[in-house]
């Protein structure tokens, strides 16, 4: 036991000049999705609560009373955001807000003539988002008119993307009588991102609905529905198997980790012994490490001998060590002398 967190400790200072560094992977909600002609059935979906807040929300945030720009006041306006502002995303928003909707597609004339690449993309996505919030029909229409593939899908992506909160049920509708293809599948992949976060349990049901390809990512999914629910969460995630079941369990225990250890660690431990029970014990200690090393290891301790404490160990000593490595090295140092003390009562 007392190895293991030594071990980690001295990798994650520099001890043996070995670099170490770890980091929570966020994996977008499917890369891919259904092969062709895969066939995607209805899904039912409950946000009428969400939508309601989604809607009421972007309300008090706009402006009550759009009015009309010129064509020369646009392009004055967008052009004034220089392309390396960090704020240039929230000022292009506040553009869009004094813009009627009506008026979106003379706003992306303006956009495509900004000289910046990055500005483009970004400004489109924003006019599509923004379309799929107030006008979505209008804003799908615009996308599809769009020759160049990629750009389309990533105006189709926005506008379902913002449309999942006004009225999920139709957004989901809508993907799904599209024409079987990547096109499709891709913007799918969008629209469970979305729902995931208004609806998990349907967009759990509609991704084990997709295909092999979208049931592969279900990290994003369960990140979200663990923040929600955990305990609905772990249960859904036990209905699953093999990587499908881990993935899931990992993205639980990260989220629930980060809001109550000590009921994450609760069930975690009730998991069969495992590699899989290591792995989401010792992602559950990583993240109580950031915040309270100290109650992670006194939780860390009281466990039983075996493999899952000194993988425990191991996970809490590399954290420790990356946010405070003299308080690590400090406690490693008692480990190292209680260890030595132990050898020598025992010769």
């Amino acid at each position: 036991m007392n190895r293991g967190f030594i071990f980690a400790v001295i990798l994650a200072t520099g001890g043996f000049a070995i670099g170490y560094g770890i980091g929570h992977r966020h994996i977008s909600l499917g890369q891919r999705l259904p092969a062709d002609g895969a066939a995607v059935p209805a899904i039912k979906v409950d946000t009428s609560a969400a939508s309601s807040n989604n809607t009421a929300a972007i309300q008090s945030d706009r402006s009550p009373d759009p009015v009309k720009l010129s064509p020369a006041e646009l392009e004055s306006k967008i052009r004034a955001i220089k392309t390396g502002d960090r704020r240039g995303g929230f000022a292009f928003a506040k553009i869009l807000d004094l813009v009627d909707a009506s008026d979106f597609a003379r706003v992306l004339e303006v956009v495509r003539r900004n000289p910046s690449k990055s500005r483009r993309i970004e400004f489109s996505y924003a006019v599509f988002s923004r379309w799929g919030e107030t006008d979505p029909h209008a804003g799908v229409a615009n996308a599809m008119n769009l020759a160049n593939k990629q750009e389309r899908i990533s105006a189709l992506s926005a506008v379902v993307g913002s449309w999942v909160g006004k009225d999920s049920q139709a957004a989901v509708g809508w993907v799904q009588q599209l024409p079987a293809g990547t096109e499709r599948n891709q913007v799918l992949n969008s629209l469970l991102g979305s729902l995931a976060s208004v609806d998990p349990q349907a967009a759990f049901t509609l991704s084990q609905s997709s295909g092999p390809e979208a049931r592969r990512s279900f990290y994003a999914l369960f990140y979200t529905w663990a923040d929600r629910d955990p305990y609905t969460a772990v249960s859904k995630a036990a209905e699953l198997t093999g990587q499908q079941r881990s993935q899931a369990f990992q993205a639980i225990a990260s989220t629930w980790a980060a809001k109550d250890p000590q009921s994450a660690l609760l069930w975690a431990n009730q998991l069969p012994n495992g590699m899989e029970k290591r792995t989401t014990v010792g992602s559950i200690i990583s993240v109580w490490a950031q915040t309270d090393p100290t109650g992670a290891m006194v939780w860390v301790r009281d466990l039983p001998e075996g493999a899952a404490k000194q993988a425990a160990m191991s996970n809490l000593g590399v954290q420790w060590a990356q946010s405070d490595a003299k308080a690590a090295l400090a406690f490693a140092q008692t480990l190292t002398a209680g260890t030595s003390k132990s050898l020598s009562e025992k010769s």
